[in-house]
């Protein structure tokens, strides 16, 4: 595999980053955590297919940075441009999403406070009686 080759492979795996970023948001949106683990896995996937062809970059062309590079001719300016704007992108995108994970939590958060405002875990006696957990431990508790 050249130089070349590994850029386009670049490019078309944070292309694939970017539309699972894209279908991550709209999970977000509509709140449908059960596809949330299927998003994790597709990053863990695409992670390692960056990390192998990092690894092969590095292997061609040492610490080179992509300026160096290109001044030596060694690959086309467009693409190196190419994936800077894509990887731009990407981190635009992960932000976004970062942000309404937190809006997410924090929402739940409110609404847990909202619903026990004395952040007590509420558990039922033996006599069907509703106490608080303070002195309910592992080893005091009946069955």
């Amino acid at each position: 595999m050249n130089i070349n080759e590994i850029l386009t492979s670049q490019i078309t795996v944070v292309k694939e980053l970017s539309e699972l970023l894209d279908y991550e948001k709209e999970v977000l949106k509509k709140d449908l955590a059960s596809e949330l683990p299927a998003i994790i896995e597709g990053k863990k996937e695409i992670a390692r297919k960056i990390a192998v062809l990092e690894k092969n970059r590095q292997n061609l062309c040492g610490n080179k940075t992509a300026d160096e590079m290109i001044s030596e001719g060694i690959v086309d300016i467009s693409k190196i441009e190419e994936l800077r704007s894509l990887i731009n992108i990407v981190k635009e995108k992960d932000e976004t999403n970062l942000a309404l994970t937190k809006q997410s939590l924090n929402y739940i958060r409110m609404i847990t406070f909202a619903l026990n405002p004395n952040n007590k875990n509420v558990v039922y006696k033996n006599n069907g009686a509703v106490g608080d957990t303070s002195s309910t431990g592992i080893f005091t508790t009946t069955v």
